[in-house]
């Protein structure tokens, strides 16, 4: 049996080829194993932005958080942020604050 002739470009390919090293993985990956959006639980989140915020929720506003992580309108409006992201909650609240406008009670 005869040998099948190497492909000189993928030869050529792996001769430059050389892994150095690998960088290290993510704390935690973004993803789930099946492509997922990793969940973090809920009570984690609203411990978070209530620390990041230095306010705590109310006991209703806690209750809404811990059976949904925000929701939109049906024209796309934002009727309740987020807790994560980078338009969530805490980060939408803390660039607010950075504004010179900001009352200081923001």
């Amino acid at each position: 049996m005869a040998m099948p002739e190497r492909d000189p470009l993928l030869a050529r390919i792996k001769t430059v080829t050389l892994v150095e090293a690998f960088h290290p993985a993510p704390l935690r990956p973004l993803f789930e194993p099946d492509g997922s959006r990793i969940r973090v639980p809920m009570t984690t989140l609203i411990e978070q932005t209530e620390r990041g915020l230095g306010v705590p929720f109310p006991e209703w506003l806690r209750t809404v958080y811990l059976h949904c992580n925000g929701f939109r309108g049906p024209v796309g409006s934002c009727s309740l942020r987020r807790l994560d992201g980078d338009d969530g909650v805490l980060k939408f609240n803390l660039f607010l604050r950075e504004q010179e406008w900001a009352p200081s009670w923001f």
